[in-house]
C-alpha cells in the first residue's frame, strides 16, 4: 500500500510478555523480537508511534492527528 502512495500509521502498544503461557510460547515467543521492527517497517516515515501507557497512547494519537491534519488539502 505504501508503494501506491497510501500513508500507513501505526501505534504500537506495549506487549506484555506472558512467559509460561501456552499461546504466548507457541505463537508470539518465536517472533517476539521481530514485532517492533516489522511494525516500524510497515509504518510510513513519521507515522510510527510506540506507547507504553494511556498518556503515551493519547499523545501518539494526537501527534498522528496533527501530522494528518498538516497534510490535508482541498482540491476541486
Amino acid at each position: 500500500m505504501k508503494s501506491r502512495g497510501f500513508r500507513i500509521g501505526v501505534v504500537q502498544l506495549k506487549y506484555v510478555r506472558l512467559d509460561g503461557d501456552g499461546a504466548f510460547n507457541t505463537w508470539v515467543r518465536p517472533v517476539y523480537d521481530q514485532i517492533t521492527p516489522a511494525l516500524q517497517a510497515c509504518a510510513s516515515a513519521g507515522y510510527y508511534f510506540h506507547a507504553d501507557n494511556p498518556d503515551e497512547v493519547r499523545a501518539a494519537f494526537r501527534q498522528l492527528a496533527k501530522t494528518l491534519e498538516e497534510s490535508l488539502r482541498l482540491t476541486e
